[in-house]
Order: C-alpha cells, then sequence, then structure tokens
C-alpha cells in the first residue's frame, strides 16, 4: 500500500475572519480528495463502464450488481486501509483529528450506499471515542496553562463534537465541574482617594475576591475589601474597617479586539471613621464612597448588570492577568484612582 499523506494540522478556533475559516476548511476538503484521488477515480471507471455497457446491451440490474460489489469491495480494501493506517498513525494527536474524523462517516456511507452495513467498524468509532477526550483533554490545557480565554467557546463545541461521538457522560456534569475548576480567577482591587486641594483628606482601600462561574458560565465573586489608610486634617483613619462586594466579569475572546468588563456594586462603605482629636472615633460620610459619583458615566442603566458600574478594557488572552488596568474620575475638588487586576487561577 502507498503510504497515505500526512493529514494537515487544524486546530479548532472561536474566532476567525470569514476568509481564513474558508480556506482551512477548504485545505480538509482538499485533503479528503488526495487521500482517495486514485480509488475514486477507479470508482468512476467502474460506473461509466457500467452506462456504457448498459446502454450497448440493454441488461442493467446484473451489471448494476457486479459494479455495486466492486465498489464495495474497492472501499473494504483500499479505503479502509487508509483510513485504518491514519488511525495507527495518528490517532490520539488533536491537530490531526478533524482531518482524520471527518472521513469515517463519509467512507461509511459509500459502504451503505453499495449494499454494505454501514455500521460494519464499530471499532473506528471507539477509536474516534478515545480520541476526542485527548482532544478535549488538549483544549483544556489551552485554557488552564495558556489562559487562552478563547477556548471556554472551543472547549463547548468540543464537547458538542464528544458528545455526538458517544465520549462524554449523559448529563455533562463531569465536563461542567471540569470547566468551572478551569475558570477560577481571584480580582484585586485597589481604590484611593484624595482632596485635590492640597491632600486634607485620603483614603485607601485594598482587598482580594475570588471569582467563580455560575451553572451559566458567569464569573461572579463575593468579597471583603479593607482600608489600610486615610487622614482627614489631624485626624487618622480607625484600623479595622472594611467593606464588602459583588463583582461579576465577562470575558469577551471571540471577537477580533477581546475584552475583559468588571462589573462592581459600589467602591466603598458610605461611612468612614476617623479618630479626631479631642472627639475620638467618629464616623462621616466616606470619601471613597464617593467614586460613584466620579464614575458615575460607567454605571448601567438596563438588563441584569443594571446598577452595576462597568470597566472594560483589553482581554490579555495568553497572560494569567486576563486584565490589569488603572481607571481614574474625579468629582468636585476629590479625585479616585481605581486599579483592577483579574488573575487566573485556575485549579
Amino acid at each position: 500500500m502507498v503510504v497515505p499523506p500526512e493529514p494537515p494540522d487544524y486546530e479548532f478556533k472561536c474566532y476567525e475572519d470569514p476568509k481564513t475559516k474558508e480556506a482551512r476548511l477548504k485545505m480538509l476538503d482538499d485533503y479528503q480528495k488526495e487521500l482517495f484521488e486514485k480509488e475514486s477515480a477507479a470508482i468512476q471507471r467502474l460506473l461509466d463502464a457500467e452506462r456504457g455497457l448498459t446502454l450497448f446491451t440493454g441488461d442493467d440490474d446484473s451489471r448494476t450488481a457486479e459494479t455495486r460489489a466492486a465498489v464495495l469491495e474497492l472501499t473494504r480494501t483500499a479505503v479502509f486501509r487508509k483510513v485504518d493506517f491514519l488511525f495507527r498513525h495518528y490517532g490520539g494527536n488533536p491537530q490531526k483529528f478533524a482531518a482524520v474524523v471527518r472521513l469515517v462517516r463519509p467512507v461509511l456511507r459509500q459502504v451503505a450506499a453499495y449494499g454494505g452495513d454501514e455500521n460494519s467498524r464499530p471499532d473506528w468509532w471507539d477509536q474516534v471515542r478515545s480520541w476526542a477526550i485527548r482532544v478535549k483533554e488538549y483544549y483544556f490545557d489551552k485554557l488552564r496553562k495558556e489562559h487562552d480565554y478563547s477556548m471556554v467557546s472551543v472547549l463547548k463545541g468540543v464537547e458538542r463534537t464528544s458528545e455526538y461521538f458517544g465520549a462524554t457522560d449523559p448529563d455533562n456534569n463531569n465536563f461542567l465541574a471540569e470547566l468551572a475548576d478551569a475558570l477560577t480567577f481571584k480580582l484585586s482591587m485597589d481604590i484611593s482617594g484624595d482632596v485635590v486641594s492640597g491632600g486634607e483628606w485620603q483614603a485607601q482601600a485594598k482587598g482580594d475576591v475570588a471569582m467563580t462561574v455560575d451553572s451559566l458560565l458567569n464569573l461572579q465573586g463575593s468579597g471583603t475589601i479593607n482600608y489600610v489608610s486615610g487622614h482627614i486634617l489631624d485626624a487618622g483613619l480607625v484600623a479595622g474597617q472594611s467593606y464588602s462586594i459583588n463583582p461579576l466579569a465577562a470575558l469577551d475572546a471571540c471577537t477580533n479586539n477581546p475584552t475583559a468588563t468588571l462589573y462592581l456594586d459600589r467602591f466603598a462603605t458610605d461611612k468612614e471613621t476617623y479618630d479626631m482629636p479631642e472627639i475620638g472615633p467618629t464616623p462621616i460620610p466616606g470619601l471613597l464612597f464617593r467614586a460613584a459619583g466620579a464614575f458615575s458615566d460607567r454605571l448601567q442603566k438596563k438588563g441584569i448588570v443594571a446598577g452595576l458600574y462597568a470597566f472594560t478594557a483589553p482581554l490579555r488572552n495568553g497572560q494569567a492577568e486576563a486584565l490589569n488596568q488603572t481607571y481614574t474620575g474625579t468629582i468636585a475638588e476629590a479625585s479616585f484612582t481605581l486599579k483592577l487586576v483579574l488573575l487566573h487561577t485556575p485549579k
């Protein structure tokens, strides 16, 4: 047997421009044509010969049966040998999966079309199923280890392919749990405020919030932000003050310009307590709380994020820090600096 040509590499993507996508699919089609070029030509000669003899003799039944048997034998021998070779030499290679697996069903349908059993090679489907599982792990590694956030959409497609071949559990629990473990993040928030007129009033708070995905793969979290410093004139900020936040996040990785958006429900508590000279600890309307006014243009008015403040930045695809951005805002005499870092922490 002549050694079949090597299948082209093909990786699944969640976004590519239409021309590139068309060219990559054509590459797979061209490979299939090249692989079976001799067999297709031989089958065509058999069919042409049958038509010629039928026109000459008028006897089509016996010729049709002979031709169908010949085509079936050619498929079961030459064509099957090539597919078997590809499974032996490339099975398990994630980059060869698409080029090889897409051959299986057309070949078996050809067997059925000429009178054979379409289910005659269950071993192929067994190999496809085990291969699909390895392909899924390949793309999970791209998400977990290479921080390629576009793999979330790719993995959904790969899972659908795995389901099609029967290579997954029916209720999908294992896949969703594995995807949830791969999509854990830590949000670090650092916010500071300064009264512009000489710095008589300053405050800073920071903290980390663990973020995980819900059943719809939306990132959400809940955590505590701690005041770390502050003063108003000679009065120092009383230590130990903190507040909770409940952020959401959305990673839009499947576009030409991927972005990450963080949604904050608040910036600080409405009261800050300072140790006033001769008075002692005194709660007053907070400085950092006023950041809501400085960032009011980011307040969302519609949808499930209504009432939240949206902060969008380029998605750092391929880096553990999916987002690292600093935002500034002012209101009246106060200025604010907000630094947000979203760190990928897969399990």
